[in-house]
């Protein structure tokens, strides 16, 4: 099966979210024996780059099977180019869409809701000539069903490489001071305003004053300087890290934490809470309907928050630091879980097997 893998931007090494999932799609649909042809903004070496030219861009397009198009909150020239050259030139061909977050999401993004309502016009249209839907969450797949028309959806999660995401690897040496302690982790980044960097920090202080000094959070991610003149003495700022280096700090820690403040953001399935879980590290969450289902699936519900306050997040805590052996079960079922369910292996192959089935459809 040829796959034109498209709106992509993918640097090899980075880790957030968008491009961990990009590596992984390439990496597994590549290992099924599928070839990915893509623009050359995607630089994942197992891609087939397509040439700019117009004419070789329409002969590589006439010949793959599946036009898997990324929708990530905005509306491109390339993805415009390349749905008007799909209903010309490839006919028999599958149109697939994989939402990754709604149209409202770019009021996250600085952006009116004009723009929003000029992306759900042009995505219903699309809807018109699509043959699926790829979204990461039920609530997503609703959304996707119901508002922008699309008959066909596929819920299939995010998930983790429990290859690269383990426990036991090496820790940073930084970490080494930290040994001894209930190590907190967020990831994400500090400029995006979905991400609840208030509760996080008034929850250490709260601890930090209550005279708990054994419980440090670390946060991982771009953040702006002056956070760094906002944070009690609990709470450490390393910056982003490399995809291959992260596996070694989330190894040094016991809690990774999800953190949300917009309706938005539930709509999505964050990839650090498969990590996360992979590293054999407990998850503490802000209300997210798949991160609760899924923490239910391994006994923890508890753990996804019903009042999202900093009390709230500091009394789920400190029952971890003061009953370890109920952290070292919650650890042993995250693993576990990634490993039998929630692995880009089986999310893939989810996808492509449901592709052949339609492709199939069409002879």
């Amino acid at each position: 099966m040829n796959i034109a893998y498209l709106n992509i931007n993918f640097r090899e090494n980075t880790a957030d979210g968008g491009s961990t999932h990009i590596r992984e799609f390439v990496n597994e649909v590549t290992n099924l024996g599928h070839e990915i042809y893509s623009d050359r903004s995607n630089h994942h070496p197992k891609v087939i780059h397509i040439s700019k030219g117009i004419i070789s861009r329409i002969m590589t397009l006439k010949k793959c099977d599946v036009f898997y198009t990324r929708y990530q909150g905005e509306i491109t020239h390339s993805m415009r180019f390349t749905t008007s050259t799909m209903r010309i030139i490839s006919k028999k061909s599958l149109n697939v869409w994989e939402f990754n977050t709604i149209p409202s999401f770019a009021l996250l993004k600085g952006k009116d809701e004009k723009e929003v309502e000029n992306q759900i016009r042009f995505l219903r249209k699309q809807a018109e000539i699509s043959d699926l839907a790829v979204c990461v969450t039920d609530k997503m797949a609703d959304f996707v069903n119901q508002k922008l028309g699309w008959k066909k959806v596929l819920m299939v999660p995010n998930a983790s490489n429990p290859s690269h995401f383990k426990p036991g690897l090496p820790c940073h040496p930084r970490m080494d001071f930290f040994s001894g302690n209930l190590n907190v982790v967020w990831l994400g980044s500090l400029f995006e305003q979905w991400n609840d960097f208030e509760l996080l920090n008034k929850t250490a202080e709260n601890l930090w004053n209550k005279g708990i000094k054994n419980v440090c959070f670390h946060l991982i991610g771009s953040f702006p300087g002056y956070i760094s003149q906002m944070i009690p003495p609990n709470v450490f700022l390393y910056g982003a890290q490399s995809y291959h280096s992260l596996p070694n700090w989330l190894s040094a820690m016991d809690i990774g934490l999800i953190l949300y403040k917009n309706e938005q953001a539930t709509f999505g399935s964050p990839i650090k809470l498969f990590d996360y879980l992979s590293s054999g590290l407990a998850v503490i969450s802000t209300t997210h309907p798949q991160v609760k289902n899924i923490l239910n699936e391994i006994g923890f519900e508890d753990f996804a928050l019903k009042n999202n306050t900093p009390e709230d997040l500091a009394e789920k805590i400190l029952l971890l630091l003061e009953n370890q052996t109920l952290l070292k079960q919650y650890k042993e079922n995250a693993r576990k879980i990634i490993e039998a369910k929630y692995n880009w292996r089986n999310s893939v192959n989810m996808i492509i097997t449901t592709l052949e089935t339609l492709l199939d459809e069409y002879k």
